[in-house]
């Protein structure tokens, strides 16, 4: 079978690592292969995507990033005759259209933070003095997981507006914005495959958004990850599930959306249950990188299997996987580029590197974005794995290289899954 993955980062070098273990695997090529997915596979030679598939005679398409979704790729790959496994870009709207998605949740009561929207800065600067903080200000459009501000105060408020609205910092996705309630309790990732109002469920995950230890600090593309999260227990997946996920693949249907893919809901377990945070059309980053090295089964034919509705069946290592992303100095507003990476090779064996943003030059590995290398430890003892996997950070280094040193750090770890 040959199977071409489209993106380029940390979820995408994840994924090329797992789907190229597949005894059914044949061929694996990737559009613009980040150095540390070269070995794994062929590059695409640049033409046109659908071109390409048709010339290599690709059977599956797995698109990794959000944009090429919510740009309509699918639709150009299945209109093409094309296998793809991702969602179209009329479904793309619930990560694409932050208004889309909490109408939505509104119209078919799933659960949400309560929620107003506007087009208007100064309407917006009046609802903010008059529901006052703390509250959460969100670009409705794509943002680079960077266009939600959490505010504390009115100033921080008032700060967001002016950057989504009146500095543009999005590029249009501030055009509209969502102002919530402000919720309290611990976030969680659960991320599942969908084929119409079939699911199934992947490990979950906890991701530490913000850029600080102790969740400080500007909202990122995420710093890390823990597969599975210790809050997220049974009893907690069953709510999640009925009240929330059934519901939105019925609301799916309802609005004639037929949705195939990865499916990403954003949870924040509150005191009154879980409720969303937000939705997204695709596997998270840097969740991925945390669960695929728990699974058990055969990624590739999982898809397949699942894609053909054939009983399947999520299988799971015993142990724990932490994620430590490591990135450019600057990072999440203006980063610092082409810094030498030093000491990948004296990583241990156990360790698993997935590259995000790097680039080779002159023989020399460099950075190349934000979010630079994500490493990866499994272990059945939570303390053994913060240890291992701290060590082996500190035998990286790149010139003002950041990293949160609060990952896998809990009191107490449940492996209720």
């Amino acid at each position: 079978m040959r199977v071409l993955i489209v993106g380029k980062g940390g979820r995408e070098h994840a994924l090329a690592w797992k789907i190229s273990k597949s005894p059914i695997l044949e061929e694996l090529f990737c559009l613009n292969p980040n150095p540390g997915m070269q070995s794994l596979c062929k590059a695409s030679d640049g033409e046109d995507i659908i071109s390409f598939c048709k010339k290599r005679g690709i059977d599956l398409v797995i698109i990794g990033p959000e944009n090429p979704i919510a740009e309509g790729l699918a639709d150009r790959l299945l209109e093409s005759g094309i296998g793809v496994f991702a969602p179209t870009k009329k479904a793309s709207k619930l990560e694409a259209s932050k208004v889309f998605a909490k109408r939505l949740m509104e119209r078919y009561g799933i659960p949400t933070a309560s929620f107003e929207v506007f087009e208007d800065i100064q309407k917006a600067k009046r609802f903010i003095k008059d529901f006052g903080a703390p509250l959460v200000i969100k670009a409705d459009g794509l943002a680079g997981g960077k266009g939600v501000f959490v505010c504390r105060d009115l100033n921080e408020a008032l700060e967001a507006i002016n950057i989504l609205m009146s500095q543009d910092a999005f590029k249009g996705a501030g055009k509209k914005v969502v102002i919530e309630e402000f919720l309290e309790g611990k976030e969680a990732s659960f991320i599942v495959l969908v084929n119409g109002e079939r699911f199934l469920q992947l490990p979950t995950a906890l991701d530490y958004k913000r850029l600080l230890d102790g969740d400080k600090g500007p909202n990122t593309g995420g710093m890390g990850a823990v597969s599975p999260n210790p809050y997220l227990n049974k009893e907690l997946r069953s709510q999640v599930i009925n009240k929330i996920l059934t519901p939105l693949l019925g609301a799916l249907k309802s609005e004639g959306i037929n949705y195939l893919g990865f499916l990403y809901i954003g949870l924040m377990l509150t005191k009154d249950g879980p409720k969303v945070l937000e939705f997204n059309v695709r596997l998270g980053d840097p969740e991925t990188q945390a669960i695929l090295p728990r699974l058990e089964v055969d990624l590739l034919e999982l898809i397949l299997n699942f894609m053909q509705g054939r009983d399947c069946k999520v299988l799971q290592k015993p142990e724990a996987c932490a994620c430590a992303v490591l990135a450019s100095e600057g990072y999440p507003l203006k980063v610092k580029d082409g810094r030498e990476i030093k000491g990948i090779e004296t990583l241990s064996q156990d360790t698993l590197v997935f590259h995000a943003g790097t680039k080779l030059s002159n023989g020399k590995l460099h950075t190349s974005g934000g979010r630079v290398l994500n490493l990866c430890i499994l272990d059945k003892d939570i303390s053994a794995l913060r240890a291992k996997l701290y060590g082996e950070i500190r035998k990286i280094y790149f010139e003002g290289m950041q990293y949160r040193k609060d990952i896998a750090l809990f009191e107490e770890f449940s492996f209720d899954e």
